[in-house]
């Protein structure tokens, strides 16, 4: 599926006018701190294993396009929560992996799109633009009447270390167009759909923790050295 240029049905968006506000939490060995005031909200929380922690945002239901007029594309632009996720002294982050999923879409003669755009910065970097359109995943399909169904669902993993992570000025647009003899083309969230943070999380001493291990074993080595000589 690839974005075309044709006429509007309906250009919808999906945000808040409202000054942005800010929520920090502990998630374990980082901390997170996000807009609360975008269309996802707050998150669901934040979950975690064995070196392994993240958090997660529920998708609205609002965030669906319906489009049902030939010839034309109807837009949704959702606005997604800037945030940043600090590593709280202690600790290493790495492998971090943002996961999409799974909004479906149903086109009786049209094709949708989901594109994500926005900006990500390592360690207080300079921002870098990142684009690109959500894959998906045909469940259902009959050529002969144009129907196509499925779900989109998205899964991007970066490497590590990182102190920092930031993500910020991020947007999902949902494109739905009908061909000039199509019916309907749609995408529909639910309750289910999320977007989903995770990363792997190391405890490593702190630097004076190693001063204290490093006078340790060299004042073990100087008193197993006295008793040799002795």
């Amino acid at each position: 599926m690839k974005l075309k240029p044709v006429l509007v049905a309906a250009s919808l968006v999906l945000a808040v006018s409202a000054a942005s506000a800010t929520t920090s939490f502990n998630v374990g060995g980082a901390t997170l701190t996000y807009d609360e005031t975008t269309p996802l909200g707050f998150t669901n929380g934040s979950f975690g294993g064995f070196q392994f922690e993240g958090f997660s945002w529920q998708i609205p239901n609002s965030a669906t396009v319906v489009n049902t007029v030939q010839g034309t594309t109807a837009f949704l632009t959702v606005e997604l929560p800037s945030f940043t996720l600090t590593a709280n002294p202690g600790y290493a982050l790495s492998g971090f992996s943002a996961f999409f999923g799974n909004p479906t879409f149903f086109n009786l003669g049209g094709t949708s799109n989901i594109l994500f755009e926005g900006e990500i910065s390592f360690d207080g970097s300079a921002p870098i633009p990142v684009s690109s359109l959500v894959d998906f995943e045909i469940t259902n399909q009959n050529l002969g009447i144009g129907l196509k169904a499925g779900y989109f669902s998205q899964d991007e993993t970066l490497p590590g270390p990182f102190t920092t992570f930031a993500l910020s000025n991020a947007s999902l647009l949902l494109t739905a167009s009908v061909n000039a003899n199509g019916t309907v083309s749609s995408i529909v969230s639910n309750p289910q759909n999320m977007l989903e943070i995770s990363y792997t999380v190391v405890a490593v001493p702190e630097p004076e923790t190693g001063v204290m291990l490093l006078a340790g074993l060299t004042a073990m080595g100087w008193v197993a050295r006295r008793r040799r000589n002795h």
